[in-house]
């Protein structure tokens, strides 16, 4: 654990088999890049490692409305015209939006931090994004006024 004068300590809560164990600097947590498997690995959870992992500046969406677990992406992937990547969902199941990018799931505690994980929440995702995948690729971004003054972004529902 690492400790911040400002801030305090800095960290994340890690959950093992009985619930939480420790205090720890990095996450476990799901990666998922486009037109790749997800896969499951340790993340710092530094504002600089997350950024670096994304390839940008940050943006937490939920995985899926009423669902603690989070997705932590690119802020300007679509406009940057990085390849879509998978769909998030609302509390039925119906995609409502689409990731650019390569992205990362983990969960919050309830302080609103970064934590690894849960097995459950490891689970249901690794299952969802194994078997889905968008194999188109975002168009390169063009000047806004030719596009009308909008940032045009594909509807997920037609992605799949």
């Amino acid at each position: 654990m690492t400790s911040d004068a400002e801030h305090g300590p800095t960290g994340s809560l890690r959950y093992g088999s009985v619930g939480l164990l420790d205090w720890e600097e990095e996450m476990r947590a799901i990666v998922v890049e486009p037109m790749k498997m997800p896969r499951v690995e340790e993340v710092g959870i530094t504002l600089k490692d997350l950024q670096q992992a994304v390839g940008g500046s940050i943006e937490v969406v939920p995985a899926e409305l009423e669902d603690d677990a989070l997705v932590i992406c690119n802020e300007e992937g679509k406009i940057m015209g990085l390849p879509y990547n998978r769909c998030v969902y609302d509390a039925d199941g119906i995609p409502y939006d689409v990731i650019a990018g390569t992205f990362i799931l983990c969960d919050e505690n309830r302080d609103g931090e970064f934590v690894s994980i849960t097995p459950e929440h490891e689970a249901k995702y690794m299952e969802r994004y194994s078997r889905e995948m968008i194999l188109s690729h975002a168009e390169p971004p063009r000047d806004t006024a030719e596009r009308g003054g909008k940032i045009l972004t594909q509807n997920c529902v037609n992605a799949l």
